[in-house]
Parts: structure tokens; C-alpha cells; sequence
């Protein structure tokens, strides 16, 4: 309780696989996660300054099953050092603290999105050599990231088909992500 914001009840109402990432099907080993909706059914104590209020419920990652071979379908399940797996029809006593989003990583550390805004603010001349594409886009979403790179003229000695093939691909990939804030 020393740097909660709450402890509460929660129930496990909900769970769904977290597919293993490319990388880890490739070398044949890997952990599958699990996505975990945590009902929160009592609010059994909250700070006294408590960052937000607490949840009516949460999302929470939680430990699934490793797998070696490439074999996904062997599952022995499994939990973290000292912490209990969490299962559906079970029921569970947490401490949670509220952390403020975070803009990402950025060369290396992570960064607050009001502090990626101001930065990209300062670097905003595009004759500055420094300017770049990140600078550019910073607090924009994915699709004025495809829009970007659709526009973008190659440079270097790319055809204009592998180009316009790479801006589409491009396109494709980034409409599927989703823009941070």
C-alpha cells in the first residue's frame, strides 16, 4: 500500500490469447499471453491522494502457456515467481496504481506524450537539418503517417514501382496501428 492508488477485489470475467510474436513462431519457442478482463468487485482501500479513482474493471496481461518445438498446441500452464495464475471463476485481492500514458520510447528512453509534443515543437523548422519525420508526425495518428509516406518522393536510386509498391505495403501496415496520444 505504500504506492497504491487502490486495493481491490477483482474476478476474472474475461480472457483471450495474445498471439506469440513472429519472432518467437521463427525460432520455434516462445510464450503465449493471455489478455485478462479483471471485474472489480470491491474497493477494499484507496490513498489518500489516489491518482484516479478506481476501475469498474481492467485489462491485465497475465502469464499463459510457454511452448518449445513450435509445438503452440502443448500447453503446461504457467505463472511468474511468487505471484498466482490468473484463472476464470477465481478470485483475486490487488494493489493498483495509476501511471500517466507514456508517448513511447525514443532513441533509447521513455518519454511522456507532453514531453515528445514540446519537443517536436522546438525541432518544428523543416529547413533544420535535424528536422525529421518523427518531428513531423509527433502526436498525429497512423493515417497521417501513410498519408506522409504515400506523398513522400524516393530518393536514391529506388524505381518508381518498387516505390509506389513499398508507400502501399507501407500504407497497409501502418492502417493497422493505432496513433498514440
Amino acid at each position: 500500500m505504500t504506492y497504491a492508488d487502490h486495493v481491490v477485489a477483482v474476478t476474472p470475467v474475461a480472457e483471450r490469447e495474445i498471439s506469440p510474436t513472429a519472432e518467437e513462431l521463427e525460432h520455434g519457442e516462445g510464450l503465449i499471453l493471455r489478455d485478462v478482463t479483471l471485474r472489480v468487485d470491491d474497493v477494499l482501500w484507496s490513498s489518500d491522494t489516489p491518482g484516479k479513482p478506481a476501475p469498474t474493471s481492467f485489462a491485465w496481461v497475465a502469464h499463459g502457456w510457454p511452448f518449445t518445438g513450435g509445438d503452440t498446441a502443448h500447453r503446461e500452464k504457467m505463472t511468474g515467481e511468487h505471484q498466482p495464475r490468473i484463472e476464470l471463476g477465481h478470485s483475486y485481492v490487488m494493489a493498483i496504481e495509476w501511471q500517466p500514458p507514456v508517448w513511447g520510447e525514443s532513441q533509447g528512453s521513455v518519454t511522456s506524450a507532453a514531453r515528445a509534443l514540446a519537443a517536436a515543437k522546438a525541432e518544428d523548422d523543416p529547413e533544420d537539418p535535424n528536422h525529421s519525420l518523427e518531428d513531423q508526425l509527433t502526436g498525429k495518428g497512423a493515417s497521417d503517417l501513410a498519408r506522409a509516406l504515400q506523398n513522400a518522393e524516393p530518393t536514391g536510386t529506388t524505381s518508381s514501382t518498387a516505390s509506389s509498391a513499398a508507400k502501399k505495403g507501407a500504407a497497409a501496415r501502418t492502417g493497422a496501428t493505432t496513433a498514440c496520444e
